[in-house]
Formats: structure tokens, sequence, C-alpha cells
């Protein structure tokens, strides 16, 4: 068995889709889904290393500039 350090990482990346109207103002029940996912994913990276996860909302406006950002290995979109 070999150790594994964070360039041998699986990654998940949950996107939780989202309308264009939610940019400017956010509802309160999403702004309560995106502190909770974030809180609940950073949980898991803190206690395991063999999954990294990360979470964004994704709205169509943004479809471009994410995949972009992916594409250059960056997974943190918000």
């Amino acid at each position: 068995m070999s150790d594994i350090n964070k360039r041998d990482r699986e990654r998940i990346i949950e996107i939780l889709g989202k309308g264009d109207e939610e940019i400017g103002e956010p509802s309160d029940e999403n702004k309560a889904k995106y502190k909770a996912a974030k809180k609940h994913f950073n949980i898991l990276n803190q206690q395991q290393n063999e999954i990294k996860y990360f979470f964004n909302f994704l709205t169509p406006e943004d479809y471009d500039y994410y995949f972009n950002h992916l594409k250059n290995g960056n997974y943190n979109f918000s």
C-alpha cells in the first residue's frame, strides 16, 4: 500500500445549478444551502485524504468561465 499525496487524490466536484437571477440577489434559502454545503465538504476533506471534494453553485451565465477554470486545473470557483 502506497502513501497518497495531494496530487494523487481523486477529485469529486459537486455542482448545484441555479438560475441567473441568483447572481445579484441570492435567496436566503440558497445562501443557507451554500453555507451548509461548504461546511459539509470542508469537514469531508478534513476527515479523509483519498478524495478531494469541491462544491460550487453554477448559473448559465458562468458556464464558460467555470469550465475554462476546470480545464486549467482550478477547481475552486467561488
